[in-house]
């Protein structure tokens, strides 16, 4: 890139990208096929690690077309080439996505040391070498190296002149840890193989929608994922589970319209998949 950060091309998270996408590949395909379900991931200059950087090579295209970017058409290149070296290898993966999901269901309440470190140095403005020094010596103090050197801070000073003068709002935003930070998610398979017509996705309902919806439940607790949505009238199909002191069961399904709303069916809804579609 022109900024000087090296990017590559990652597969770690090929499958996880297919079954998220509901992607069937068909049996002849191009580079450009592959595209959504490969990840741009970034070189970190100081530990020399790669980082994924959340978006897909399609993405990643597509928005350096979007901004005119200089970097467009070398990256367009670049990708092409790596990936007609390896279609062989990649034609051996699934044409058909693995039928199960997966959902987030908390982060937990974790925090980094560092920008706490950092405001208790008592540094309010001070040039990029200065910096660099005061962030090595916290190791000293607690902060455990790897968690420096993950969070990219070191690596972006580096980047920048050593005689320039940063704040210290300036250098907690270059902290990044997002990449390392843990998620407790629920993996789960599909108990129904939809038939045309429908397409199996998976999408949690968010809380502040229930009530708009007419959804029960609450918090944690009550979990509506749309399971399956029809590709032409746009209704969905609900698994909830919830259970409460007037539930009769804690586990069925129910349906909504086109606009996200509960319809007229039984109650509190179906006993399975197959019913509700």
């Amino acid at each position: 890139m022109t900024d000087g950060c090296q990017l590559g091309l990652c597969v770690g998270r090929f499958d996880e990208r297919q079954r998220r996408q509901r992607l069937c590949l068909p049996d002849a395909v191009t580079c450009w096929d592959y595209a959504p379900l490969i990840d741009v991931v970034r070189k970190d200059l100081g530990s020399g690690a790669f980082r994924y950087t959340g978006k897909s090579a399609a993405q990643w295209m597509a928005e350096l077309r979007n901004q005119r970017a200089p970097e467009y058409d070398h990256f367009r290149k670049r990708y092409e080439s790596v990936v007609n070296r390896h279609l062989g290898e990649l034609a051996r993966r699934p044409r058909v996505p693995d039928n199960h999901y997966c959902i987030e269901l908390a982060v937990p309440p974790l925090g980094s040391a560092l920008p706490r470190l950092i405001r208790k140095t008592g540094l309010k403005r001070a040039i990029v070498a200065q910096w660099s020094a005061t962030l090595r010596s916290l190791t000293g103090k607690g902060l455990k190296t790897e968690e420096l050197e993950m969070s990219g801070v070191l690596a972006r000073l580096q980047k920048m002149p050593e005689g320039e003068t940063l704040t210290v709002a300036q250098v907690l935003k270059m902290i990044d840890l997002s990449h390392v930070v843990p998620k407790f998610a629920c993996e789960s398979r599909f108990g129904f193989v939809t038939t045309v017509g429908w397409r199996e996705e998976c999408q949690r309902i968010p809380e502040k929608e229930f009530k708009r919806r007419r959804l029960l439940g609450e918090g944690y607790d009550a979990r509506h994922l749309i399971r399956y949505r029809h590709r032409s009238l746009g209704w969905a199909a609900v698994h909830t589970r919830y259970s409460d002191l007037v539930t009769e069961r804690s586990d069925w399904w129910t349906v909504l319209d086109e606009r996200g709303r509960f319809i007229q069916q039984p109650v509190p809804g179906f006993g399975s998949a197959e019913d509700a579609l």
